[in-house]
């Protein structure tokens, strides 16, 4: 006899990452888990950064340190006053072993998600791999990546397969007079790189 299943658990998930819409998936995903039934409270550290000058944003994101990343940090812990059952980190390069630690003491799970190689230094930084062991999950799209993150004590790496957003990836009409603009052989969609360039030339 086939057991009854059991109804999915509602979460309350404590999201946060680069949330600005333009160029970023991360909100994507947020939305996501809001359709699957979740409850997210979002954390924007895009929102964080633009308050420092150019400059110093600059300085503190290529340092991953500073008060920019301190009030990243502090905002995340006071967030985690509302005991959420999980803390979801997009590219968590500014997230401090401190800051999940103490969402561990608080009983919230905890999920790395990246869609990029963590193993390309503009992707990770000494916050991340210090922390890689207290994440309860790490979720890669690169399958190279999941032995050598096992390796470096990630209790549990998950290889998701790439998506598409159906709310913003939608066929364009034909008629669409911008798409003379784009005419071309072959398109990269993407975040340029010059190792990408060089290779695709």
């Amino acid at each position: 006899r086939r057991r009854p299943q059991r109804a999915k658990e509602r979460v309350r998930i404590l999201y946060t990452g680069p949330l600005t819409p333009a160029g970023q998936t991360c909100e994507m995903r947020r939305i996501t888990l809001e359709h699957l039934n979740h409850v997210t409270d979002p954390v924007d550290y895009m929102t964080i950064a633009a308050d420092y000058p150019r400059l110093a944003r600059q300085a503190q994101w290529r340092l991953r340190a500073g008060p920019m990343i301190d009030r990243y940090n502090r905002t995340l812990v006071e967030k985690l006053s509302a005991r959420p059952g999980a803390l979801w980190v997009d590219k968590g390069m500014f997230v401090r072993p401190e800051t999940l630690a103490h969402a561990k003491a608080m009983g919230a799970r905890l999920v790395h998600y990246s869609p990029d190689n963590y193993f390309l230094a503009t992707n990770a930084s000494r916050h991340f791999w210090k922390s890689l062991p207290l994440y309860d999950l790490v979720v890669t799209t690169k399958s190279d990546n999941v032995d050598r993150l096992k390796a470096l004590g990630a209790q549990k790496v998950m290889l998701s397969g790439n998506a598409y957003d159906p709310q913003t990836h939608v066929p364009v009409s034909a008629e669409d007079p911008k798409l003379g603009e784009f005419a071309c052989d072959v398109s990269f969609v993407g975040r340029w790189e010059l190792e990408r360039e060089c290779w695709l030339e």
